[in-house]
């Protein structure tokens, strides 16, 4: 062995040669044995390599290149070709050189210890031959595996551990049949400098520190196939253009080297075993890629620059880490094939570059349980596909339907970390499918696509955004978001359902059922929840969209934030911000709170055309908080309490109850409130209502209350509206309670009012507002201290209450105030305008010390009892319709009768006033007792009684116990009568006159004056039975001339005694000497008067006969004159001059808008018509009367009344005919037609 050769054959054994010692592989140490053992051998003379030959091609023969010429001169320095055993010789040294080349053309296997390629040499092994090297090869030439492209399998087969080295290039010609072998568990070193390259296989363990090239311009086809091997590659392994790399169940130790597809493609074929790479760097250029076929691939701390392919239907599976600075293909043709990369333990994905899925559901990242992927910043995974399992992200995740088929990347069951970005591209959908999903730090954005919340994922912290075109939604039921930001709208299809943990800032729009579906749609709360930002979260069909809060959780919506639309929320809340029906919002019309505790800080609100349900709420409103319409209504329904804040309106629509369990406590009411048919509301505590509260506004004929359950205060300026009469219509008060109703607040309608209250505000009957005419006080303790009234066509019916009205007033205002059932009312004024009155019913009712400015009637067969003051200035009416019942007022008690007013008595027998046993009733001065029927008891009257047969039915007026000390007047027609038992006692200040008849049946005292005619009128009093005159009586006469004068007849005996007072009037003046007046007639006449007056001067002789008092023998008459003239009259009574007003109205009946025109009064009468103030209505009999009354001394006028309904033709000149009253001088009546609603009366005084 030439020892200049050894060198380089070591090089063929020796790792170290090639290779660090960090890259050799484990057998390396046993070649590096080997190669020293050879060497020690070839340098010891006579050793064992005296056994090996060495074969130098020759090439004897120029036209034959073949390694074997059977038959000729050989073309080796040797007699024989080298083969083992060729010649006797184990063991060949083959050096081939030039002249080339050499062809090896050995049909059976040809097999040397060593190989040597010089420079020039070349060695071609034909189609179907196959050469088997020991121990090693050194090649700087050029070795051909089939490079005749023949369709045998050719090969190249390495026996034991050797080194293949040197600077040449060994080709593998064609495709499959071209092969480098390695024996099994042999392993070739390939190192730095050398080549292998072509079309075809190569097998077994490699350790290459060369290059190993797929070149298809080396031979026959495209593939070469590194297969069946564990190989360290620290050099380059390489496909060229046009060229398949395959490699097939090998593994490659690639820590160091490279590994490049250079327009060509590497294919890592995993289909029958394992193929791995481990580290290294994977290159592509931009024509070039690589590929992982079959099952088995693996990639393990690789760094990847450029294209890496997986096709469909094949998988993929990365270890440990991968740079990747170029792009990862999944499924690139998006074939309808499983397409599966796998991450089985934790991996890390770095660098710049993508990985890229290409067709939904068929492209697939998937990660093995108890594994995670790492995506590091600056990497993209995006695409469509599915990612599978646990992944910690600081890079980039997107769905980009425009890179494959389906649109839809799906990432689903696992854990994940997002500190990066997960995205939705345009016509995209990224699915998070049954996550947990630490978004803390990270960013999920829907860009013109959609992001799909899937099964039961979980997302926590980070940020939703979304462009104008993306969005966020929700599929299934079973996905919960906590402490999230959404800056992108959020929809919540029919039938999905949301779970809310923690706080969510939302800046954007969360859709609930956004399009109207027919399936519960649900915001689900299952712990303490904050909503925070300016968005909105919107509901969007009623009944079905829905925010359900678990119970014992609460949501917190703060200020600036949104709830709108149609729908339900049910649970707690702390309302800071806005909570609004909004039926353009939705579909259906109403949003519904429900079942829980609110606390409203700020706005519930329903909008036009839509309703704001209140169910089943406990709702409390701080002193900021509002329920308001804004053209919408709010309704509250079942057990629903609202306290404190304000419920008001910016518009129409209106607060509605429905049920009959609400309850409104301590709180200001803004807006229309309707009680419907069948409700109730309850309330608590203080309400303040600058609105109206319409309880059955369609008076339906269902029982409807409005029910004061605790001490109530009703404050503000609004009403309370009731609408049907009876019992369909209630505002009650618990028992023991009371309903405090304050000054400007209004109580309006009919229907009934029961139990105790305190009023200082107004409560009034109006049938114009309801059904019916009626409005009830029943069975409650009342204080009235402001005021009760009734409207035209209404009755205020007080029944079975006590009701004190000292500081109060209650008005007849044109309607009727009824007393009926156990009532009894004290104190204060009974008013009446518009034709009111009052009345009573049963005989239960009573009165004590109040002020009487109404007409009060007291109708056929009932009773009313009084005690104390009475002071009346209207007409108290017994009986007024003169019906054939027992009518009676009843005084129980000591009282008194005082005002301006009368008490009518309206039938003989049938209407009665009575006084109690061993009790006094004193009529004082400027009341009047009038009409007839039964005047019963003990009465002192300092005022005026008139027995007046035509203000009622029957012709008697009967007395009882009376002391006059006023005027006690019998009209013509009418009898006073004195019953058997009854004093009459007319006191010295008393007088009896009139031109009726007093009969007596009992006793009387005549102390005072008798006077048949008082005032203007010439009468003549009849006493049935004996009169007689005590010392301080005094009989009046008045005479006007011969046929005028007063005349007194008495059926029995008179007795003259006290005084005789005549009055000469107008007229008396002519009376001649021989004139005889009678002035009384009786059955037989005793004594004599011991005085005797004729006023105002002059002289008569009085004639006592048997059975009559003359006067005759008239001497030096003066008439009296009046005490003041009616120039005097009008000039006290005229306004100043060019003042014109409306005049009173002194009745009190409630016709306040009877306006009465005064003009300029002239010096003197004239025939021009004349005002004058005293003009009043009355109620008699139930009729409206218009009176007029001038003092006693003015004579020598009438009256005329101009009344009009057209006030306007009235000023403009065009006044209607005048109408005529009586011609009774003192007091002039006028009855009218109907009761009208508007008058304009003008007085018309002329001179007769």
């Amino acid at each position: 062995m030439n020892p200049l050769r050894i060198s380089s054959l070591v090089s063929c054994f020796h790792p170290k040669a090639t290779t660090s010692p960090t890259s050799a592989s484990p057998l390396s140490a046993n070649f590096t044995v080997l190669a020293v053992a050879l060497l020690m051998v070839a340098m010891m003379p006579g050793a064992a390599w005296s056994q090996m030959v060495t074969a130098v091609w020759t090439n004897a023969n120029p036209d034959n290149h073949h390694w074997s010429q059977e038959g000729e001169t050989s073309n080796w320095s040797t007699a024989v070709y080298p083969s083992e055993g060729r010649g006797g010789v184990d063991h060949w040294h083959v050096v081939i050189g030039a002249p080339a080349p050499a062809l090896l053309n050995v049909s059976a296997t040809t097999t040397i210890d060593l190989l040597e390629v010089t420079p020039l040499g070349e060695l071609d092994l034909h189609g179907g031959r196959r050469l088997r090297i020991k121990s090693g090869m050194v090649n700087d030439g050029l070795v051909f595996v089939n490079r005749d492209g023949s369709a045998h399998t050719t090969v190249l087969t390495i026996a034991e551990d050797i080194g293949l080295s040197g600077g040449g290039r060994l080709l593998l010609a064609r495709h499959s049949d071209a092969r480098l072998s390695v024996d099994t568990g042999k392993t070739l070193l390939h190192h730095d400098g050398h080549t292998v390259a072509g079309v075809g296989k190569i097998t077994g363990n490699v350790q290459n520190a060369g290059v190993v090239q797929a070149d298809p311009d080396a031979g026959v086809g495209t593939e070469l196939w590194l297969e069946n091997g564990d190989w360290s590659n620290t050099g380059r392994i390489e496909a060229l253009p046009g060229s398949l790399l395959v490699i097939s169940s090998a593994s490659i130790e690639n820590t160091s080297g490279l590994i490049r597809a250079s327009a060509g493609t590497i294919s890592l074929a995993g289909r029958w075993g394992e193929t791995r790479i481990r580290g290294g760097r994977l290159e592509s250029d931009s024509a070039g890629f690589l590929e992982a076929t079959g099952w088995h691939s693996v990639l393990e701390s690789v760094h990847l620059d450029g294209n890496l392919r997986l096709p469909s239907g094949n998988t993929l599976t990365l270890d440990s880490e991968i740079r990747n600075d170029g792009l990862i293909a999944i499924n690139p043709t998006a074939g309808a094939l499983a397409t599966p990369l796998l991450v089985k333990a934790d991996f890390e994905l770095t660098g710049n570059g993508q990985l890229r899925l290409h067709r939904s559901a068929h492209a697939r990242l998937e990660i093995e349980e108890g594994a995670t992927l790492h995506q590091a910043h600056g990497h993209t995974i995006t695409g469509v596909g599915r990612l599978t399992g646990n992944v910690g992200n600081q890079g980039l995740v997107r769905a980009d339907g425009a890179l494959g088929s389906g649109g839809r990347l799906v990432l689903r069951q696992g854990q994940w970390t997002n500190q990066g970005r997960l995205e939705a591209m345009p016509w995209s959908t990224l699915e998070v499918n049954t996550l947990e999903l630490d978004n803390r730090g990270g960013v999920l954005g829907a860009i013109g696509g959609t992001i799909e919340l899937a099964g039961a994922t979980t997302v926590r912290g980070g940020v939703f955004e979304a462009d104008a075109d993306g969005v966020v939604e929700v599929a299934g039921n079973q996905v919960m978001l906590e402490g999230v930001r959404l800056e992108a709208p959020l929809l919540i299809p029919s039938g999905a359902s949301l779970n809310l943990r923690g706080t969510m800032e939302n800046r954007h729009l969360i859709a609930i059922n956004p399009n109207a579906g027919a399936h519960v749609t649900t915001l689900a709360i299952d712990s303490a929840v904050e909503l925070t930002g300016e968005g909105q979260v919107r509901l969007g069909r009623e009944g079905h969209a829905r925010i359900a809060i678990s119970s014992e959780n609460e949501l917190i919506q703060r200020a600036g934030h949104t709830i709108a639309g149609t729908g339900r929320i049910t649970g707690d809340f702390l309302n800071q911000s806005f909570v609004k029906a909004d039926a353009s919002l939705g579909s259906g019309i109403v949003l519904a709170l429900l079942h829980g505790r609110w606390l409203n800080e700020a706005v519930l609100e329903s909008r036009t055309e839509s309703r704001l349900d209140l169910d089943g709420l406990d709702l409390f409103n701080s002193p900021t908080g509002v329920i308001q319409t804004a053209g919408g209504d709010v309704r509250l329904v079942g057990q629903t309490q609202v306290v404190g804040g304000r419920l008001g309106t910016l518009g129409e629509g209106a607060f509605e109850i429905a049920g009959q369990a609400v309850t409104l406590k301590d709180l200001r009411l803004e807006a229309p409130l309707k009680l419907p048919g069948g409700t109730s509301l309850n309330l608590e505590g203080s309400l303040v209502n600058d609105g109206i509260i319409a309880v059955n506004p369609t008076a339906m004929a269902h029982v409807t209350r409005l029910q004061a359950k605790t001490d109530v205060h009703l404050h503000g300026s609004g009403w309370i509206r009731l609408a049907r009469a009876g019992i369909h219509t209630q505002l009650t008060v618990e028992p023991g309670m009371t309903l405090t109703h304050h000054d400007g607040h209004s109580i309006v309608g009919t229907g009934r009012l029961i139990g105790n209250v305190l009023n200082h505000g107004l409560v009034r009957a109006d049938a114009s507002l309801g059904s019916g005419p009626s409005l009830g006080l029943h069975s409650g303790h009342w204080t009235n201290r402001g005021r009760l009234e009734a409207q035209p066509g209404s009755r205020l019916e007080m029944d079975g209450i006590t009701l004190d009205n000292t500081e109060g007033v209650i008005l007849a205002d044109g309607g009727e105030v009824l007393l009926a059932g156990p009532t009894h009312l004290t104190g204060g004024r009974l008013e009446a305008a518009r034709g009111g009155f009052f009345s009573v019913e049963g005989n239960l009712a009573s009165v004590e010390a109040i002020c009487l400015q109404a007409p009060l009637e007291i109708p056929r067969g009932a009773l009313l009892q009084a005690a104390g003051i009475l002071e009346n200035h209207a007409t108290l009416a017994i009986n007024p319709t003169a019906g054939a019942s027992v009518t009676q007022l009843h005084f129980i008690a000591d009282g008194e009768l005082t005002g301006t007013g009368s008490l009518l008595l309206g039938r003989f027998s049938h209407a009665r006033l009575v006084i109690a046993e061993d009790k006094v009733l004193l009529q004082q001065s400027g009341h009047s007792i009038s009409g007839v029927g039964r005047i019963i008891g003990v009465l002192k009257n300092q005022g005026r009684i008139e027995a007046n047969a035509s203000l009622g039915s029957g012709t008697v007026l009967e007395l009882g116990d009376l002391t006059n000390e006023g005027l006690l007047k019998i009209h013509p027609g009418t009898v006073a009568r004195v019953p058997p038992g009854v004093l009459l006692v007319n006191a010295p200040n008393g007088r009896i006159g009139g031109g009726g008849t007093l009969e007596l049946q009992g006793d009387w005292h005549q102390n005072g004056i008798l006077t048949p005619g008082p005032g203007d009128y010439f009468r003549t009093l009849t006493i049935a039975g004996s009169a007689d005159h005590s010392a301080t009586s005094t009989l009046e006469i008045d005479i006007g001339g011969p046929e005028e004068t007063d005349r007194l007849v008495v059926t029995d005996t008179f007795s003259a005694a006290g005084g005789l007072r005549v009055r000469m009037l107008t007229g008396a003046e002519h009376l001649a000497s021989d004139d005889t007046i009678t002035i009384v007639q009786a059955g037989s006449v005793q004594g004599t008067f011991e005085r005797i007056e004729i006023l105002p001067a002059g002289e008569a002789e009085i004639i006592y006969g048997e059975q009559e008092i003359r006067l005759t023998q008239f001497r030096n008459i003066a008439s009296a004159q009046p005490e003041q003239t009616y120039h005097d009259w009008i000039a006290a009574q005229q306004v100043p001059a060019g003042q014109d007003g409306p005049g009173d109205d002194p009745g009190q009946t409630g016709y306040t808008n009877l306006e009465c025109y005064y003009f300029g009064l002239p010096a003197m009468p004239s025939d021009e018509a004349q005002t004058g103030p005293v003009l009043q209505w009355q109620r008699i009999a139930g009729q409206a009367e218009l009176h007029f009354s001038s003092p006693r001394h003015v004579t020598g006028v009438r009256l005329g009344c101009l009344l009009s309904e057209d006030l306007e033709a009235w000023q403009a000149g065009e006044p209607p005919e005048w109408l005529h009253t009586s011609k009774s001088r003192r007091f002039y009546r006028m009855h009218l037609p109907g009761e009208p609603d508007r008058l304009f009366a003008c007085l018309k005084l002329e001179l007769e």
